[in-house]
């Protein structure tokens, strides 16, 4: 589901909030991690601003997911991977 980017979600540079993004991509994908021990590797791309539309895709992998965030354009602008320790 495509995410136009609210005033909520930008910063004082008027720029998504990198909070924000993670948000989004854990919104589409969670599979039960609660309690465990996680690793975050997170890039930021390209800025995203106030109005502009965010698509969030995942790919579940063995031991976490791999997220990528694009514009409208089809431009990655912030991609993630988060893997799960047992």
């Amino acid at each position: 589901v495509p995410h136009i980017v609210q005033f909520s979600d930008v910063d004082y540079n008027n720029h998504c909030n990198s909070c924000k993004y993670l948000e989004r991509m854990i919104d589409a994908y969670r599979p039960d991690w609660y309690g465990k021990p996680l690793r975050l590797d997170i890039q930021y791309q390209k800025e995203q601003r106030l109005g502009g539309v965010l698509d969030t895709y995942y790919l579940v992998l063995e031991d976490g997911a791999q997220y990528q965030q694009k514009n409208e354009e089809g431009v990655t602008c912030c991609s993630a991977r988060i893997t799960v320790s047992n």
